[in-house]
């Protein structure tokens, strides 16, 4: 059973696991939450999710390319009890970025899969880029039950027609006071 979505607080463990293995602080850049910045300057790319589809902005892998920091990939993988982080110093993604596919009609971005294999992931289509497991985040009890609640959550408004969806949402809006 894999977990429903990768949430804000599973991104929050993985950047701070991060900050841990390589003794830094990180702090966003801009409005994008894959995008980080430790106090040298140096970028850090952290993708995260359950599927094996990724896509870095076009505005971020030109920064990198524009002004290169030797900056580090991250991707975290969700699994129902763990969080695996697989990284790599940048270089051979920028050199291996015309490989990549572009969403060319629509934002630009950098997209790509991978090939999982134990203690490394190999992006598609550039074989090059390598990442190696640098954590694993394993869950305690409470977030294990919250993976748990959010999948049964997901799987029973998955199956509501779009009228009771908007009824649901306008009932729980009527409950949430604003603060």
């Amino acid at each position: 059973m894999t977990p429903a979505k990768f949430s804000n607080q599973d991104r929050q463990f993985v950047i701070k696991g991060i900050e841990r293995c390589y003794n830094i602080d990180l702090r966003p850049v801009g409005r994008r939450s894959k995008w980080l910045k430790d106090s040298t300057g140096k970028n850090y790319f952290i993708l995260g999710g359950i599927g094996k589809w990724h896509g870095i902005p076009e505005e971020m892998m030109d920064a990198e390319v524009n002004s290169p920091s030797t900056g580090i990939l991250a991707i975290a993988i969700l699994f129902t009890k763990a969080i695996a982080v697989y990284a790599s110093d940048m270089s051979a993604l920028i050199k291996s970025r015309d490989q990549l596919y572009r969403a060319s009609k629509t934002t630009g971005d950098y997209q790509f899969t991978y090939k999982f294999q134990l203690a490394t992931l190999e992006l598609n289509p550039a074989p090059e880029v390598k990442l190696s497991l640098l954590n694993v985040i394993d869950y305690d009890k409470p977030q294990i039950e919250r993976q748990k609640a959010i999948k049964s959550l997901h799987q029973m408004i998955s199956r509501l027609t779009p009228e009771q969806c908007e009824e649901l949402l306008k009932r729980l809006g009527s409950h949430i006071k604003p603060s």
